[in-house]
């Protein structure tokens, strides 16, 4: 396994010292050799980060244009699931709609091509869905802490999303 993640990096949007996932996938996932699987994340960078992308259609054509220049590369792709971020300072109603959209076509297979793991399922808090477990958060309501950071390794450790 090779970690090619850029902390802050978004799917769609580049910045001049933060490259997007679409605009990098070559350089840091495709050209790396034996590679046969990519695992796209924090996808939830769309959404949160100024500009906010609030167009699920948009978030979900990015996946696929991700998905879709892999697999032409012989690559298979797994797309995790938005993780909440409720509390997080840059929450809002807008935009949580939005990773809820998103979440429920990744879900429902509406990506096809993709297998899924469900990151929001492993770290929403079952009382508040748009919150991460407070056993799992780091203390931004954005990211995991340790022990959530382990669940989600646990998951994708027995995926069959990577078999």
């Amino acid at each position: 396994m090779v970690n090619r993640s850029i902390g802050a990096t978004r799917l769609l949007t580049s910045y001049p010292d933060l490259p997007s996932s679409l605009s990098r996938l070559q350089a840091d996932g495709l050209s790396i050799p034996g590679v046969h699987r990519v695992i796209l994340t924090d996808i939830i960078n769309d959404i949160q980060a100024v500009p906010h992308e609030y167009r699920a259609a948009e978030i979900l054509a990015g996946i696929r244009c991700f998905a879709d220049e892999a697999r032409a590369a012989g690559v298979l792709t797994t797309v995790a699931t938005l993780t909440p971020y409720g509390g997080f300072d840059r929450w809002d109603p807008t935009g949580e709609q939005t990773r809820v959209e998103v979440n429920a076509a990744l879900r429902a297979a509406e990506v096809t091509g993709v297998n899924v793991v469900d990151f929001d399922a492993v770290l929403a808090d079952p009382a508040h869905p748009s919150r991460i477990l407070p056993a799992f958060d780091s203390g931004d309501h954005l990211h995991p802490n340790d022990a959530g950071q382990s669940a989600l390794a646990d998951l994708v450790a027995g995926s069959a999303a990577l078999c």
